[in-house]
């Protein structure tokens, strides 16, 4: 999947249509949200109760689509109309409404968070939007967040985490939350028993299932769980120099965003680093091709037409 970002840096060095891809990835984001929206709403009405994983289920199963990855990619559709969009100010306030009440929807947590991060730096450091504009939409973000927050979706995928099983016994019902901690905590106890090589990088999957033995729950074998967290993975497969290699990397993204005052780089850097903290972003063909294509249109110098 590498490849995708080297071949990524050889289009986007010479292509025109940077724009023209920001543009039609915000209007593809919210027509997808649209169709989607209209398919709950007359084809498979949401019930009254638990409705927030009915939708994650239904659009794996009719659309073959993540929830997560849809709720990153609404979630920077979103940003990104606020980053560099040339649209009018409240149309660009009601679209994201809309996105958010989508993204809302799909219960991500961590693209929600990494959301409302990137947006806050956004807010405090954008300098096309005025001081009175800022004040406005903080005032607007928060009522509507607010609600979003306390809505039945959303809330119940944050109730996860207060009732956190840090402990797991046979028939326990796991949340997704529940599932991480436990994914974490092999992928620490592997980390320390592999810690200066790793396991290579085609035996994460072996290892960790072995340290899943150890929990007799059945729900760790009914998917693929990997590390479910990028710093984890490098440091998994290719040991501590692994890790610190990646971490580097993206150190020096943003050293770059920051000397040449690159602020879409920056945001986009905050978002996606926020994101990886509970999935391998890049171990997935979506990741990698956000991750690629992304950075090179904000990183490369853009060529005049």
């Amino acid at each position: 999947l590498w490849l995708t970002w080297i071949a990524a840096l050889f289009y986007l060095k010479t292509s025109v249509f940077r724009s023209l891809f920001k543009q039609s990835f915000v209007a593809w984001s919210a027509l997808q949200a649209t169709l989607i929206l209209v398919y709950f709403t007359f084809s498979d009405p949401i019930p009254g109760f638990g409705f927030s994983q009915h939708i994650r289920d239904s659009i794996e199963t009719h659309f073959h689509l993540h929830p997560t990855f849809l709720a990153v990619a609404w979630s920077w559709a979103i940003l990104l109309v606020w980053i560099e969009s040339h649209l009018k100010i409240l149309l660009r306030i009601a679209l994201t409404i809309f996105m958010l009440l989508m993204v809302t929807l799909t219960g991500g947590k961590m693209p929600f968070i990494a959301l409302l991060a990137t947006g806050l730096v956004i807010l405090a450091f954008h300098k096309r939007i005025s001081l009175t504009w800022k004040l406005g939409i903080t005032g607007i973000l928060l009522l509507v967040v607010s609600a979003l927050a306390l809505s039945p979706s959303m809330h119940s995928r944050f109730q996860e985490i207060s009732d956190l099983k840090v402990s797991f016994e046979e028939g326990d019902l796991l949340s997704s939350t529940d599932l991480r901690v436990g994914v974490w905590r092999c992928d620490l106890t592997v980390i320390k028993d592999h810690f200066w090589s790793g396991v290579g990088a085609g035996n994460t999957r072996d290892v960790l299932e072995a340290c899943y033995e150890g929990y007799s729950q059945v729900e760790f074998f009914e998917g693929e769980y990997n590390s479910h967290n990028q710093f984890a993975h490098f440091w998994l497969t290719g040991g501590v120099f692994s890790f610190i290699a990646f971490i580097l990397y993206v150190l020096w993204l943003f050293r770059i965003s920051w000397i040449h005052q690159n602020f879409p780089l920056f945001c986009f850097l905050i978002f996606f680093s926020l994101i990886i903290f509970t999935e391998n972003y890049f171990s997935r063909q979506f990741g990698m091709m956000f991750w690629s294509f992304f950075v090179a249109i904000f990183a490369l110098p853009e060529r005049k037409v």
